[in-house]
């Protein structure tokens, strides 16, 4: 917001902006809860979706910074560089490269956390209790999400037990002639849930289980499966008006949901590649 008002930019885009680097930074994270989800219930490695899902949506990314070099053109401010410290970085550094190095994800966030309270502690800024603190809120703050996430588990299984799994996957299979029709069946599953929960992660968890069933019975690569469920499941929560992030960016910003989806660049591109490597059959992966 302080960035748009010394450049003029418009503020709506800005936030837009906000919102498209999240959804990049939530699909393509190997430790973000959508990619969780997605691989855990395709039964994939993070490192191997990420490598499909970066080629699906590295067009997108591009022509979104090449767009917003566009549309910002000409915009421009005297930035003062602040004090920083390499040291505090450090945290954020070592949690990506364990992540990528295949560590499990419960070590990766587990070292993370001691590595920036070692530090945090030793330069002063946190004492032990004020760190065990910003634990707990951390916590508090997932709090609603695992809540959820156990109603929702719980909710599945009462629905699989009565049938309603068959019943959902014959629907939603019943029209599927082939592998990309089965690819599209399950973008169409997560989007559908996606809208009605406004909720990426949940969406994903709902839809997967449905979502595997249909990849192995129409061969589909898990990995393609994994992305497939969460480029579009960041692609429906970065464009409608009701979700978390756009919410909390009207919010911040004082202004209207509906003005930022205008600026809607990144999410609406991921959505476009997304249905384009469905229909090119891309990337052409080799059975695992």
């Amino acid at each position: 917001i302080a960035l748009s008002a010394e450049t003029d930019i418009s503020v709506a885009l800005a936030m837009a902006a906000i919102i498209g680097g999240a959804m990049f930074g939530d699909n393509l994270s190997v430790i973000s809860d959508t990619t969780i989800a997605a691989v855990r219930t395709q039964g994939t490695r993070m490192t191997d979706k990420f490598r499909v899902n970066f080629l699906i949506v590295l067009p997108a990314a591009l022509l979104t910074a090449l767009i917003l070099g566009i549309l910002t053109a000409g915009q421009e401010s005297a930035v003062t560089s602040g004090d920083y410290s390499f040291l505090k970085v450090v945290p954020y550094l070592g949690v990506l490269a364990a992540a990528l190095l295949g560590m499990n994800v419960i070590l990766v966030l587990s070292g993370g956390i001691l590595l920036a309270g070692l530090i945090g502690i030793a330069d002063g800024s946190y004492t032990f209790v004020s760190f065990l603190q910003m634990i707990a809120e951390g916590m508090a703050g997932m709090q609603t999400l695992a809540i959820i996430a156990i109603l929702i588990g719980g909710l599945v299984e009462i629905i699989r037990f009565n049938g309603g799994i068959d019943y959902l996957l014959h629907m939603a299979t019943s029209k599927i002639k082939s592998r990309r029709g089965a690819e599209f069946g399950i973008a169409s599953l997560v989007s559908l849930t996606n809208l009605s929960t406004a909720n990426n992660t949940i969406a994903i968890i709902i839809a997967g289980p449905l979502a595997k069933k249909i990849a192995d019975q129409y061969e589909i690569d898990p990995r393609k499966s994994a992305s497939i469920l969460d480029i579009f499941a960041c692609f429906v929560q970065g464009t409608i008006p009701y979700g978390a992030q756009m919410l909390a960016a009207s919010g911040l910003a004082a202004i209207s949901p509906v003005s930022i989806m205008t600026y809607s660049i990144y999410p609406i591109l991921i959505g476009i590649c997304g249905i384009i490597a469905i229909l090119i059959n891309f990337p052409n992966l080799k059975k695992q």
